[in-house]
């Protein structure tokens, strides 16, 4: 994996986690840096501790954020952690009570957080727990998970300094700023935002961020860019990254080459609930569906459901414990929700919207667990009944 890579898999990479990746990363910035520069625009910060690409999106989008975090009330104590740590020095260390004893006095004009609440206590926790996994904070004494019976166990802490590294820097004023959209379209006077550098790190940050790339109409600007200078971007990007570049009339995306190294998040992952998705758009792509104009295809979910229970007749004989005992209900659930992740659909009233992402990838098992054609469901018995092994489907790429 070269240090591009390494980079945007990661938040950042630290010497003290990881002494002999710190150098291999820090002898590479010339490389890193040009590439920051010049394609997606980001900045790269760097130092004797630690070494991070800021990898600001083009649009906010509903996958991104911190896994971990649940609630909003989770970002509001990070930010008040980063605020704490400011005032103090590297390898300082410190309380946890002192520290929520400062969340109280800062959330005070706004919302009084009472720590006696099963729910406030383990937003804490899970912030402290990130905090930790990702080198801004060593606990040294105390066990955290006590913490979710009440607030009386002390922990004592160490501030690695890496918190001020944190925090994005934006070349614009965004104290004014009341929405995330205002951070997509800052108010820059005599600047054409879809011309020049602007348009192009828009177009790079969204095609390394997102799983896909869409467009309505063919006069959009960034996709005018890319159609135009499709094979200098393709070469940039297998350059420094290793993946594909593929455009279709209304969408763009990255796909990992076979011999590429994989990096970041990927579809399909090793989940027994991937290989089901994958069996699902190979259904989805049987089907004589209507597209509209970008591509997109509108199906109710009561249609989406029978799919969903097609797949379960045809194949959940060779699926894992956990999805041959599912519920019909849970499993379309985690199929939408994990297609929203993946940008292959969208929700609209009782319908979805499939987009061109859900179309780009099918499964199919091998012929002993495959079935009859789709409309026989009815009088269909799988042919793998009674195998308990699990069975990784033939991925396609459209």
């Amino acid at each position: 994996m070269n240090s591009v890579q390494i980079l945007l898999d990661r938040l950042w990479v630290t010497k003290r986690q990881d002494r002999e990746l710190y150098f291999k990363v820090r002898s590479d910035l010339e490389t890193v840096q040009k590439f920051a520069r010049d394609y997606p625009g980001w900045r790269l910060l760097h130092n004797e501790h630690v070494i991070r690409l800021e990898k600001v999106p083009a649009h906010a989008e509903p996958f991104m954020g911190i896994r971990e975090f649940t609630s909003p009330l989770d970002y509001m104590i990070l930010c008040a952690l980063l605020i704490f740590l400011e005032d103090r020095e590297e390898n300082e260390a410190f309380l946890l009570s002192e520290l929520t004893d400062m969340i109280e006095a800062q959330f005070k004009p706004v919302q009084e957080i009472d720590w006696t609440l099963f729910a406030n206590r383990k937003s804490l926790i899970r912030v402290m727990q990130w905090s930790e996994e990702n080198s801004l904070l060593i606990r040294h004494e105390g066990n955290l998970n006590l913490l979710s019976g009440s607030l009386r166990e002390e922990v004592l802490y160490e501030n690695t300094g890496l918190s001020r590294c944190l925090a994005v820097s934006y070349p614009f004023d965004c104290s004014q700023f009341s929405s995330w959209e205002d951070y997509e379209q800052p108010d820059l006077q005599n600047t054409d935002m879809d011309r020049g550098h602007f348009r192009i790190s828009r177009v790079y940050r969204r095609l390394l961020l997102s799983p896909a790339m869409y467009w309505q109409s063919s006069d959009d600007a960034d996709a005018i860019y890319l159609k135009n200078q499709r094979a200098w971007v393709a070469k940039y990007l297998a350059e420094y990254t290793g993946y594909r570049l593929d455009i279709h009339r209304n969408a763009a995306f990255l796909v990992r080459e076979e011999e590429a190294e994989a990096f970041g998040e990927q579809f399909p992952d090793t989940s027994t609930l991937s290989d089901i998705l994958l069996l699902v758009c190979g259904v989805l792509r049987e089907k004589e569906l209507v597209h509209a104009e970008d591509d997109s295809t509108v199906i109710s979910e009561a249609e989406f459901r029978r799919i969903v229970q097609l797949c379960m007749v045809r194949y959940s004989s060779a699926w894992s414990k956990e999805y041959r005992e599912i519920t019909e209900e849970v499993l379309t659930m985690r199929l939408i929700e994990r297609m929203q992740e993946w940008s292959m659909a969208e929700r609209r009233g009782s319908d979805l919207i499939l987009r061109p992402a859900a179309f780009k990838t099918a499964g199919s098992y091998p012929e002993d667990v495959s079935c009859a054609p789709l409309g026989n469901e009815r009088n269909e018995t799988p042919a793998a009944v009674g195998k308990k092994e699990r069975r990784t489907p033939r991925k396609q790429a459209g």
